[in-house]
């Protein structure tokens, strides 16, 4: 009996109530499409600033110190991931008058941070392009290092390198505008060592846990060293996630709304039932369900829809190179059970409303 009273709402005759539902359904598949595909898309541009902050500034897994075991260390690791090492310091560019402060990587031929390079690294240092115009015509700059003295431990020297190459890379000025890249033995003894690790056949979580329980300096992980940039992304996801969620409140007003109007046309079939010993949970639980039938099935209507366009968007747009979009199926998740739960509620609270006693008694009377 409940099964029959179930498909007898679900599929409604009533056509101002047919209408409603179907707006409802069209409401619920236009939220649930927007909000995927935005989300979709958003994904991919973060993962590829990501890819570019671990391929360019910040590698995967990064050591700072363990020098001493650099060789044992890329033959542990050949096979799973790229093992580089490079040094780091700081230095003082001057150009036409102007003095500016740089950060120095110096590398060697295994270094695998990613570029585009003109020229090849000798004894002198790889200038971005952008410093490269503001020297004019120049093939020799005057850059100031803290190297070790001869009477005192450290001091400040300034030495002019010709420019053996020219480079740009993928993060552009945040990058390239404060990074100059020299010889691995130009590196002054002051200069910090780090190794880095890029995986391969190995999950980056995994090798920084697996790295970590070694002792072998200090770990660190790509999303601890990009921790502003990373927060601030995952906070622009949450906010355009909350904007986009606005669309659903629209719609479940609209179910609100409708709940409200179905209960109080069906005052007289709720009492008629009451009276042929049909308890109030039955018919709470026939009208929860319709609620939560209508609000899934818009919901996955929206998600093959969201499939589908997120499978063409690579075929008409070149700036995804043909990648694939992927659904993101945690944040969705979360948001489709919130809307069938509230869909469930505001018609069950809704029809509670008409079963209190009182306008039971009211409906009874009616039939």
């Amino acid at each position: 009996m409940i099964g029959l009273l179930f498909s007898r709402y679900l599929i409604s005759h009533e056509p101002r109530h047919r209408s409603r539902n179907i707006r409802i359904l069209l409401g619920l598949v236009f939220s649930t499409l927007v909000l995927s595909t935005v989300l979709s898309v958003m994904d991919y541009m973060q993962e590829g600033r990501f890819d570019e902050l671990k391929s360019i500034r910040s590698f995967p897994v990064v050591i700072d110190g363990g020098e001493e075991m650099y060789d044992e260390l890329i033959k542990k690791y050949s096979d799973r991931a790229i093992v580089f090492r490079y040094r780091t310091g700081e230095g003082l560019l001057r150009t036409d008058g102007n003095t500016l402060p740089v950060l120095i990587r110096y590398i060697d031929d295994g270094y695998a941070g990613s570029m585009n390079l003109v020229g090849k690294l000798e004894d002198g240092v790889l200038l971005p392009f952008s410093i490269f115009r503001a020297l004019g015509s120049s093939y020799e700059i005057n850059l100031s290092r803290l190297e070790s003295g001869n009477r005192v431990r450290n001091t400040i020297r300034e030495r002019s390198f010709n420019v053996d190459g020219l480079y740009r890379t993928a993060l552009s000025d945040s990058f390239d505008s404060s990074m100059l890249f020299m010889n691995y033995d130009s590196a002054p003894s002051e200069a910090l060592y780090h190794l880095a690790f890029i995986p391969l056949t190995i999950d980056e979580d995994e090798l920084y846990e697996e790295l970590k329980d070694k002792n072998i300096g200090n770990v660190i992980f790509w999303k601890d060293a990009e921790e502003s940039l990373y927060g601030a992304m995952l906070l622009e996801k949450i906010v355009m996630l909350i904007l986009l969620s606005s669309l659903f409140l629209i719609v479940l007003v609209e179910i609100h709304n409708d709940a409200n109007l179905f209960a109080q046309s069906r005052k007289r079939e709720l009492g008629a039932l009451y009276l042929m010993g049909v308890e109030r949970r039955y018919i709470l639980s026939i009208f929860t369900l319709l609620a939560s039938c209508l609000a899934l099935f818009g919901s996955l209507v929206g998600l093959v829809l969201s499939y589908v366009v997120l499978k063409l968007i690579p075929l008409f747009s070149s700036a995804f190179y043909g990648d694939a979009l992927l659904l993101d199926t945690a944040s969705l998740a979360v948001m489709i059970t919130l809307v069938v739960l509230l869909s469930a509620l505001l018609y069950f609270n809704s029809f509670r409303r008409v079963l209190v006693n009182s306008a039971v008694d009211a409906a009874i009377r009616e039939v």
